[in-house]
């Protein structure tokens, strides 16, 4: 049987996970750069902010790295990778 990561449908999702850790990225990087204008809680809370940013990126990651063993079960049959990352406005 093949690998489901050589298909179409296994392209896409990879191209999804990539899609979607450019927009972490970029959240990341707007969090990153008004730390140093800000001062007391709101430096703390945009602290948190891009550290929450870096745990979605961690779990894109981690999910993107497990594709290949996670796109088939033991049966052969296709499973559906869906990602709970969500950016937070």
């Amino acid at each position: 049987m093949s690998n489901p990561l050589d298909t179409e449908a296994g392209s896409e999702l990879f191209s999804n996970y990539e899609a979607e850790l450019k927009l972490v990225q970029a959240d990341l990087n707007q969090k990153l750069d008004q730390i140093p204008e800000l001062t007391g809680e709101e430096r703390k809370s945009a602290i948190r902010g891009a550290e929450r940013a870096v745990d979605e990126a961690k779990e894109l990651v981690w999910l993107s790295t497990l594709l290949p063993f996670l796109a088939t079960s033991q049966s052969g049959a296709t499973m559906t990778l869906t990602s709970s990352v969500h950016l937070q406005a």
